[in-house]
């Protein structure tokens, strides 16, 4: 009961499981109509890998542990030898058990790449990127959700990019079209902490000020 307990919460409904497997009294592996479950052990007794298979369909969720924490999941589709090709989504965890990033793999060289905080989990960031490359829009977001900057990419080089104070009004010293303009950035604080002109969609002569300029004294 013991060794059923420490994988059980990994099985989605234990009434199904047709077998069990027991190896130096873990269990190893687990089937139902459905899925297997491979529990791989470091020599201490914590997990060190779960291997989750679709016996229908062939996908795979792969579950990673360090020191018995949950670091990473992996979901794949195998349909080539190629495991990038194979990958369809990846999430990575802090010790402390929160969503760091979430790797996201669309097809056709496209992929999504969500960032979160590390104290709290809340959103900080997507990119979307075409063969490694940022391609797309890149949204960045306040602590409270909100909607910072959304900036338009184009075969890794900035397009255009808009920036909001927190209420939602737009920045309007804040102007790039066609790879060209002025920035001026929002600190998480309500002010201004930096500045930064883009020239051919590269940012140039970035400086940040001394005393963030609060927003309602800028024009």
């Amino acid at each position: 009961m013991e060794a059923y307990n420490k994988v059980a919460k990994y099985i989605p409904d234990s009434s199904l499981i047709v077998d069990i497997v027991l190896e130096k009294g873990r269990i190893s592996y687990v089937h139902d109509s459905t899925y297997g479950y491979y529990f791989a052990y470091t020599t201490d007794g914590d997990f060190k890998r779960i291997q989750v298979t679709n016996n229908r369909t062939g996908e795979l969720h792969y579950y990673h542990f360090n020191k018995g924490k949950l670091t990473g999941e992996i979901f794949m589709v195998p349909t080539s030898k190629d495991w990038i090709t194979n990958t369809i989504k990846e999430i990575f965890y802090s010790d402390s058990g929160v969503k760091l990033q979430v790797t996201e793999h669309l097809g056709g060289g496209k992929s999504k790449l969500s960032l979160y905080h590390s104290d709290d989990g809340s959103l900080d960031e997507i990119q979307n990127y075409k063969k490694s490359k940022l391609d797309g829009k890149v949204l960045t977001f306040y602590r409270s959700g909100k909607l910072k900057t959304e900036t338009l990419f184009s075969n890794d080089k900035i397009v255009t990019l808009e920036e909001f104070e927190e209420d939602g009004k737009k920045v309007e010293a804040t102007k790039v079209q066609n790879g060209n303009g002025y920035w001026l950035e929002c600190s998480l604080d309500g002010g201004y902490c930096c500045e930064c002109f883009i020239a051919n969609g590269k940012l140039k002569n970035c400086h940040k000020f001394n005393d963030k300029k609060p927003i309602k004294k800028m024009k």
